[in-house]
């Protein structure tokens, strides 16, 4: 699953995880220039449903590039059957395409119903609710987080080709949308 670089940049402003020490330390522009170490789980997280993680970036939109590149090379590579690139905004918004889109994927039917989760989806970390979501991707109200700086410096660091690949639309950066998504 993917989200849209300028959204999942301020989703990990909020709640870092594994980029926290990236994030929280830094001041201005700092968390969003500086080389990130992302903290991997450990491997006995691998059993609790923790997938691999970590690396190093040289910044935290290099983090983005990086794991959506990785996505990319796995759908290119032939190894796998089938890769589906899942991005979150289509999720949220039409949850049930995107669960028909995984079970074609799998060669099962497509779910006659679909249970969409209304209320949080987390006890932690100031979540929102499905209809919170729902009106922050409509208004891109995520860019309104960012100093005039501050997006300057993204737009620089995103692969806007990779960007564009994916199906997003970054009008602040100047990437039109492509609707060719992959996977």
């Amino acid at each position: 699953m993917i989200r849209d670089p300028l959204s999942q940049l301020q989703s990990w402003k909020k709640e870092g995880y594994g980029l926290s020490h990236c994030i929280k330390l830094k001041g201005r522009l700092r968390w969003l220039t500086e080389p990130c170490s992302f903290i991997g789980y450990f491997p006995d997280k691998k059993q609790h449903g923790k997938g691999a993680s970590g690396g190093n970036f040289d910044s935290l939109p290099d983090v983005w590039n990086g794991y959506v590149q990785g996505y990319r090379d796995m759908f290119n590579s032939g190894i796998f059957k089938d890769v589906v690139l899942i991005r979150y905004e289509d999720l949220v918004m039409h949850p049930e395409g995107e669960v028909a889109r995984v079970a074609l994927a799998l060669g099962l039917p497509a779910p006659t119903t679909v249970s969409v989760k209304e209320d949080k989806a987390k006890a932690h970390g100031n979540p929102n609710n499905r209809d919170s979501a729902v009106a922050h991707i409509l208004k891109r109200s995520f860019v309104a987080s960012y100093s005039a700086e501050e997006l300057r410096h993204v737009c620089e660091l995103l692969d806007l080709s990779l960007v564009k690949e994916v199906g997003y639309e970054v009008p602040e950066c100047g990437a039109e949308r492509s609707d060719s998504r992959r996977g």
